[in-house]
């Protein structure tokens, strides 16, 4: 049954399983926004509830989980007058609205309740839209009422659900440097291995650096099949302050097509190649590496050698360790 549907004017229908919950849940929010005490659901009880909440209309249970509505005999209107969730006994405005290609009917209703169809579900909000202004200042200008009620629904409304509507490449954020820049951090990270002696061993191996999101810091990967050693891990910690990329981009993970947790947040990716970042080098730019290295560390009160050290340990089977990198700052170097 259409519960947004005000003229509808059958006086009986058949209430699916999805009706029926729709009927509780509404409900169960109007006396949540009351705080009144919400009353646990049994489904023996069903029949019994649905006939205390609607006097007027009589149900009794059919097949599949199924019930039978229909407007007792003394009563006036139509069963969407007692059931339906607007009709022309309060004001109300309506309008579709599209997210990702699917389409989303919404209604604001004079006391400030708003419902939400997404085909055969529900679900309420509340909001402070007064509807008869919305009205003056739209006359009888439909596009406008739509536009109105939509960009409200989208600033006001929609961020404030459990699960937001959500249009991905709204969201993406383009890979950029907050601090320093692309070509220092390949710079920086091309010393850090040309100081590693057995580097060239690793020259069909990729580095994966993936950029700070909104939830956190970049990162050297760790994945298999891509190089990373404890000792670069270290040295990016303290490169990757500077030169600082972020980017995202969000990916759908087989949830609610059109809502937050159907997408996944992935943070934007930069490649290289070992072997095609030490090919470039000349001689003397391999000579030189480790003093360009060290000075930069010294530069912010670091010493290259204890990283190379804290290296070698690990390789021997040390013991866990505290980063490096966080652990010198914290002490000032």
């Amino acid at each position: 049954m259409d519960f947004l549907n005000p003229d509808d004017e059958a006086r009986k229908a058949t209430l699916e399983y999805c009706d029926v919950q729709a009927l509780f849940q509404f409900h169960r929010f109007q006396r949540e926004r009351q705080s009144d005490v919400v009353m646990p659901e049994k489904p023996r009880e069903r029949c019994a509830r649905l006939a205390a909440l609607y006097p007027n209309v009589s149900f009794r249970p059919s097949e599949k989980s199924q019930f039978i509505a229909q407007v007792k005999s003394k009563a006036r209107g139509a069963l969407i007058e007692h059931l339906g969730f607007i009709h022309h006994g309060i004001s109300y405005l309506t309008t579709t609205l599209s997210f990702n290609y699917d389409s989303v009917q919404v209604a604001f209703r004079a006391d400030g309740l708003g419902i939400i169809k997404e085909e055969t579900w529900y679900e309420f909000f509340d909001h402070e839209l007064d509807l008869a202004q919305v009205r003056q200042e739209c006359a009888e200008d439909e596009h406008a009422l739509h536009d109105a009620l939509d960009e409200y629904f989208r600033e006001h409304v929609g961020p404030n659900l459990e699960d937001p509507f959500f249009e991905p490449g709204a969201e993406d954020c383009a890979l950029y440097f907050e601090y320093g820049s692309e070509e220092e951090l390949k710079r920086l990270l091309t010393l850090c291995l040309l100081t590693k002696p057995d580097i060239a061993a690793h020259a069909g191996e990729d580095l994966h650096i993936f950029a700070a999101t909104e939830a956190d810091a970049p990162y050297l990967s760790d994945y298999d099949g891509h190089y990373n050693t404890r000792r670069l891990d270290e040295l990016l910690a303290v490169v990757l302050r500077e030169n600082q990329p972020i980017g995202w981009s969000f990916e759908y993970n087989d949830g609610i097509a059109n809502r937050q947790s159907g997408y996944s947040e992935n943070a934007e990716c930069l490649c290289w190649n070992v072997g095609e970042l030490l090919e470039h080098c000349s001689a003397r730019e391999r000579m030189a590496a480790r003093r360009e290295l060290r000075e930069y560390f010294a530069a912010r009160k670091l010493d290259l050698a204890r990283f190379d050290a804290l290296a070698i340990k690990t390789e021997k089977g040390g013991s866990p360790y505290e980063s490096l990198a966080a652990s010198v700052y914290a002490h000032g170097g």
